[in-house]
Order: structure tokens, then sequence, then C-alpha cells
């Protein structure tokens, strides 16, 4: 789970390789070269620990071994962003030197580094910039990745605050009603003040029943969907109870009359760039979208509109104090 936010930097003893490499992409941003070397990242880090980076030797060799596995975790990033998309790149005179592309018009340069910044930026502070609403804009661009991974006949609704003005029951009438599947319970109450229940963005495929007949009274088209229901974070701050709070199994059986006919599963979907390992452990019951998969599923098909915010509210943080004072 990333931790450190700028315009702090990781610990002196940080031996979290993503740490490390998302400071040397934003350092690489901040230099007016469009370059870092791990030189420059052991030196930010010693300055701001206030500690003597070549006092001892034998931490010294600790340090560079750390750092080098900070390379690995670029090269990682390159390929499942893909070059064309990662902003950045292995200097071809070192791989101990990070470089950053020019900006251009690139969707996938901005999308990155709104992902980069909208992690390690502090999202209770920060979270509205250039008028533009981070997290917010975050659930559009996983609807974005969502609608990708699944092709043109699925159909996606987004349940989260980014949805609008809605309340909860007016959210919850809405989405069972485009979903089509069994109706809405009538038995309980919906607090006035149910939030998004855990539910950012829902997508399924659905069969097609191209009939003016409805297919059963109570459903216009048949039953048996593949589901997804999924949940959107910004930030540092989630951990594993968030991870765990959207179940679809207690989702449904708290809201429909009847458990879906088809398959459901829930994804996950973060701002944060998550190492292998974790990322196998969060995937045993879940479908799970860090930075870098959000980057791969959405570059390319991100909506004008879209990127167009996206960039706003990336190039406001370049000007935002925290940024430029790293």
């Amino acid at each position: 789970m990333a931790q450190f936010r700028i315009p702090a930097t990781p610990s002196w003893d940080c031996d979290q390789p993503i740490e490390i490499a998302d400071f040397w992409e934003i350092l690489a941003l901040q230099a007016t070269s469009h370059s870092a070397s791990l030189a420059n990242v052991r030196a930010a880090i010693a300055q701001h620990a206030e500690v003597d980076a070549e006092a001892d030797t034998e931490d010294d060799i600790a340090e560079e071994n750390r750092l080098d596995f900070a390379i690995r975790e670029i090269q990682e990033r390159v390929a499942i962003c893909g070059a064309a998309q990662y902003p950045f790149k292995l200097a071809n005179e070192s791989d101990r030197v990070l470089e950053s592309k020019p900006h251009a018009n690139n969707k996938g340069f901005w999308l990155y580094c709104f992902l980069l910044l909208a992690t390690r930026m502090n999202m209770k502070e920060r979270q509205i910039l250039g008028g533009v609403n981070a997290p917010l804009l975050f659930e559009e661009i996983c609807e974005v990745a969502l609608r990708n991974l699944n092709g043109a006949k699925a159909d996606v609704h987004r349940f989260g605050t980014s949805a609008g003005g809605q309340n909860f029951t007016q959210r919850l009438q809405e989405f069972f009603q485009k979903f089509d599947e069994y109706p809405l319970r009538t038995d309980r109450d919906i607090p006035k003040n149910g939030g998004d229940d855990g539910l950012d963005l829902a997508l399924w495929n659905k069969f097609s029943w191209q009939s003016e007949t409805r297919w059963r009274p109570e459903a216009r088209s048949p039953r048996g969907k593949l589901i997804v229901l999924a949940q959107c974070k910004t930030g540092t701050s989630w951990d594993e109870a968030d991870f765990n709070r959207l179940q679809p199994e207690t989702f449904f059986d708290k809201w429909m009359k009847r458990q879906p006919r088809g398959q459901t599963n829930r994804a996950f979907m973060s701002a944060c760039r998550v190492e292998a390992q974790e990322l196998e452990d969060y995937q045993q019951d879940c479908v799970f979208f860090d930075r870098c998969r959000i980057v791969d599923y959405a570059a390319e098909v991100v909506p004008d509109d879209v990127f167009n915010r996206v960039r706003t509210w990336t190039e406001a943080a370049y000007a935002c104090p925290d940024f430029a004072g790293t």
C-alpha cells in the first residue's frame, strides 16, 4: 500500500520499490531537464530525512540494491502500460536515469500522471483543482476501463457520487430498473443518507432479446448476466476493510428480491500501483485494476471530455505548492 504523500518523500529506510519508483517519476516530472537519476532520488530522500547518505558504506550498498529493485519496477510499468502510453523511459545511456517524455497531447501521458498525483497528493485537501474533482473524475475513468474490458455489448452504470445529485433512493431505483434482473425489494427502508453503499460502478453483459414482447412479465430481457460490481479508490488511505467492503452477494441480498441468476464478480480499482505478489493475493476473489492496468484499458479509448478534465486537474496539480515544493 502506498504511504508517502508529497511534498513528503519516502522514508530513508523504505524498502518498497513502488514507493521509490513513484517518487522517481515525480522527480523526473519536476526537473527542468525532464530527467532524474537514482542518485537524485537518494539525495532528495536523504535531505528530507536529514541523514548523511554517505556516512556508512554498508548502508550505502544496501541502499543501492534497493534502488535497483526500483529499476525493475519501472520496467514492469512499461510492460503493463505499453511503451506508447507510459510517460517515462529509462535513458539509453543508463538505466539509472529516468526521463519524462514530452507532454504533447498523448492521452496515456496525462492519464498516468493524473493517477500518479491522485495517489501521491492529499486527496482531502487537493481533490478539487482547476475546478475538477479528482475522485469523481476517477470514477469516470474507471467506467471507461471497465467498459473496454467487457466489450461493446456491456452496460455500465455509475452508481457512486460522480453519478450526480440524486439521493440514495433514486440511485437504487434507477440502477435496478436499468439492470432488469429482479425488482428492488420493497420490504425494507432505504436510508436517506445511504451514500453509495460501497458500490461505485456496475457492469453487466446481457443476452439480446429483440422483441416487442417482454421476456418475462417482470423482466424485459433474459436473465443470466455476467455482472461486475466495482469500487474505486484514489489516494493512499484505503485498507483491507475498504477492499472487502463491497460484496456482491451481500449487496444483492440487501436490495434485490432474489440473487442474480448469472455470474457475479467484484472489482477494485485503485489509482495506486500495486506490487505483483500483493496483486495476486487481492485477485483471489476480485478483479483488481491498479494504476497501470487502468492506463492499459482506458488510455486509448478515453473520451475527449474526460481527457480534457484529466489534463486540467493534472496541470493544476503541477502548479500546486505540494508538487512544486517536493
